[in-house]
């Protein structure tokens, strides 16, 4: 199996072009990479250390998902397919 340099360099003619790479080709190109350079193992480590802590914390925080917040609470409305019977309780 190819790599992702491998495969990008296949659809890359060679002279004076500017390589342009979708967002997921660099995305895999990163997590290849990282796992080239030690991977967790090597993250922990370097996070590990008082100089390095609060840069891992930003790095984390650019990172981790967004929740959306649409400035309140959502409603879910549930409407029954089943029709209402005397067992159903309450007005009808």
């Amino acid at each position: 199996m190819k790599s992702i340099v491998e495969v990008l360099d296949d659809q890359v003619p060679t002279g004076r072009v500017e390589r342009l790479y979708s967002r997921k080709q660099i995305e895999r190109a990163f997590l290849e990479t990282f796992e080239l350079v030690g991977g967790v193992s090597r993250l922990a480590h370097w996070a590990n250390d008082d100089e390095n802590y609060k840069d891992f914390l930003k790095l984390l925080m650019v990172m981790a998902p967004k929740e959306q917040n649409s400035g309140g609470g959502q409603v879910i409305e549930y409407r029954s397919n089943v029709p209402r019977s005397p067992l159903s309780g309450g007005d009808e």
